[in-house]
């Protein structure tokens, strides 16, 4: 048994692997108050000791070390393991021109997409930035773009304007006759008409998986179809672990 981390820029998630089926995840936000005795609590319920850790980290490296702390008290002889991106993977190359710089999650993202489909296939992940990324059908990473996600888009009109307010609250997506709402549906639609602008200049039609904590809300309004797999990041973990 191993246990595979997944640390974004908000919260963490992880899952078991027991052989090779990653077992459902779960999360925990790691600015709130007591987060590491809230994950040491969590761990320490798990009934046997895993034997490898595998961790994905584009947080702030304390988060990190205090993920692999948490992890060796309570587990001494636990291997850990960190992924970094590099230029090739399993079934996939990496487009940047220096591979180091593609973030982590991005990379593991399209390594677990290789492995569900040959397809070409666009890899957004709708967290707190949103991240685009395109692979062919050779497994050939074409680039990929980032802009804030949808909360941040929302709470950079609130910083940088006097009369925008914010709030976190879900509103119909449309033409709106509020303040509120409107700010909702222009960063949403802001999002959606990006993720289609990028699969509509592509020659052949790629297939759209949708991950990240807002991936289920942008599905339903995108004008193309699209598969949600909410552990696409620690499914990547599970192939890295294993190679």
């Amino acid at each position: 048994m191993d246990i595979l981390v997944d640390i974004g820029n908000t919260r963490i998630k992880w899952a078991i692997m027991k052989d090779s089926e990653v077992m459902p995840p779960k999360s925990l936000v790691h600015s709130q108050a007591e987060f590491e005795k809230s994950l040491a609590s969590e761990w320490s319920s798990i009934e046997n000791a895993p034997n490898q850790l595998a961790v994905s980290c584009v947080s702030a490296e304390q988060i990190n070390q205090s993920v692999k702390h948490i992890a060796k008290s309570l587990w001494p002889s636990i291997t850990i393991y960190e992924a970094e991106s590099t230029a090739n993977g399993p079934g996939v190359s990496n487009g940047y021109k220096n591979p180091a710089q593609l973030g982590v999650d991005r990379w593991l993202g399209l390594i677990a997409a290789r492995q569900m489909t040959r397809q070409a296939v666009c890899v957004v992940d709708c967290g707190t930035a949103l991240t685009i990324d395109l692979m062919n059908e050779q497994g050939v990473h074409l680039g990929g773009v980032i802009c804030p996600g949808l909360t941040m888009m929302r709470e950079s009109l609130c910083v940088g304007t006097s009369a925008l307010p914010y709030d976190d609250q879900d509103y119909p997506v449309g033409l709106s006759d509020a303040t509120l709402p409107g700010i909702y549906s222009g960063t949403f639609l802001a999002a959606a008409g990006l993720i289609e602008q990028i699969v509509s200049r592509q020659a052949t039609r790629p297939h759209i998986l949708l991950t990240g904590g807002d991936a289920a809300k942008l599905a339903a309004y995108l004008g193309y179809q699209s598969s949600l797999v909410s552990d696409l990041v620690l499914r990547g973990l599970g192939i890295f672990l294993k190679t």
